[in-house]
């Protein structure tokens, strides 16, 4: 808290930091870009990532400007994407639970959204 004090560049959410609080973490902190900050695209890496900033920089200039309103880049999850009822990943509710299987998405490891 005394870095963020003293140099404003750390956001600090109102929330446990835990496995189960990912999902509402990333939307807090796209969020909060979304209203602290004018961009054009944000990324979001995990503490233990490392990013070839010449490369990404490169690739997101070749970006088509029709595609960047809804640009979202990241490593798509391949394999099974069945819900699991049990276990470290489960899924204890679920708004339908006749939906056994995860629409494809990619991990959270890294990703990239446009504004």
């Amino acid at each position: 808290i005394k870095e963020a004090d003293l140099y404003g560049d750390i956001a600090i959410g109102n929330f446990s930091d835990s496995y189960s609080n990912l999902s509402e973490k990333v939307v807090w902190g796209f969020q909060y870009a979304l209203m602290n900050f004018d961009f054009t695209f944000c990324v979001k890496v995990d503490e233990d990532s490392f990013v070839n900033m010449s490369y990404l920089a490169a690739h997101l200039h070749k970006v088509e400007p029709a595609t960047l309103r809804n640009y979202y880049a990241g490593k798509p999850r391949q394999g099974d994407l069945t819900v699991p009822k049990h276990g470290k990943f489960k899924v204890d509710h679920w708004e339908n639970d006749a939906i056994d299987e995860y629409v494809q998405y990619n991990l959270g490891g890294g990703y990239i959204l446009s504004q």
